[in-house]
Formats: structure tokens, C-alpha cells, sequence
């Protein structure tokens, strides 16, 4: 800054950045109601690993940094944009308020899907165990990364097209990019 004019020098200004938009990797689970009771599917540990209990066995899914990056197989399958919208290879979805693509997250961490039709799917009984404010990107992260793993519809409605959204404009998962 030049104390004469008091505006930014060049250098100044390239040292004013804005910081990227975090994502605390908080612990959390998903939990699946059947009419076989709760099950814990998949879960976010306080490292950022996701693991999905899918079955009798548990599976590494992928790992979430607090800058929003979720890494699948060696590749960014998830980011949180500069612009706080989740982008995947499909679609990006917007990340503020309780509606998450067809899904509503209650303040309480229950999920239910909305149907094309604006109705409550009553099938679709999920629950984010742990939610609270701290953890709106991760869960959302953790939301994604389940729907994207069961056979249903994607979040944005492109189900059976090949990935075609380009890496979002000011990425913070470049180094994770092949």
C-alpha cells in the first residue's frame, strides 16, 4: 500500500486473497431405517476417512479434507466450489439452506427425499447422527457420497449420462486432479 494514495500495490493486492471456504471434517454417520431397525451405512471419522458398512463387511469410500475435497479412487469425486456450490462430475448442487439437490436436511439431521412430484418419498428414512451446524458441508459430503454408492437416481438428475461438468473455475482440489 503506497502512503500517499493509500491503494493497494500490485504485490499487495496478489497477497489479499480471499481464503478458500472450509469443510470441518467433523465425525458423523449415516444412518439407514428399514423395517429391520437403524443401520449405521456410512460414517466420517475425525481423519476425513468415509467407510460404508454396506453389507457384513466395511469398505474405505474415500477421504474429505476441510477445504472440501472428497477423494475417490486417487480422484476428486466432490468439491465444495469458491462460489460454497458442491460440484460433482455430473452437476453442481448449491450448499446454503436445507435443501440439498431432491433432498431436505432437517435442523435435527433426518433426510427425506423429495419426489418429483414435490411429495415426501415415506420409503426414504435416512438420518445424519451428529448434525449440527458445524457440520453442514460434511455432511452434505457424506449425504452425496451415499447417494452417489446406492441404485437410485443421482442428485442432479443426469442418471446414465457421462460426466460432462468441467472441474469448477478456482479449484482448491487441483493437486488431486489426474
Amino acid at each position: 500500500m503506497t502512503a500517499a494514495t493509500g491503494c493497494k500495490t500490485g504485490s499487495d493486492a496478489a497477497r489479499a486473497h480471499v481464503p478458500p471456504p472450509r469443510c470441518p471434517v467433523v465425525p458423523l454417520k449415516i444412518v439407514l431405517t428399514t423395517s429391520e431397525g437403524p443401520h449405521d451405512v456410512m460414517a466420517l471419522d475425525s481423519n476425513g476417512e468415509i467407510t460404508a458398512s454396506l453389507g457384513v463387511t466395511e469398505q474405505h469410500v474415500g477421504t474429505l479434507d476441510a477445504r472440501g475435497c472428497l477423494v475417490v479412487h486417487d480422484a476428486v469425486s466432490a468439491e465444495v466450489t469458491p462460489k460454497w456450490e458442491l460440484w460433482t462430475p455430473h452437476g453442481m448442487l448449491r450448499m446454503d439452506g436445507s435443501r440439498f439437490g431432491p433432498f431436505v436436511i432437517a435442523a435435527d439431521g433426518k433426510v427425506r427425499r423429495i419426489l418429483d412430484d414435490g411429495t415426501i418419498d415415506a420409503h426414504w428414512l435416512i438420518e445424519i447422527s451428529d448434525y449440527g451446524a458445524d457440520a453442514h458441508c460434511a455432511a452434505r459430503m457424506l449425504l452425496a457420497t451415499f447417494v452417489d454408492m446406492m441404485p437410485m437416481p443421482n442428485m442432479t438428475g443426469t442418471e446414465g449420462q457421462a460426466p460432462i461438468e468441467p472441474p469448477p473455475e478456482g479449484s482448491f482440489c487441483q493437486r488431486f486432479r489426474r
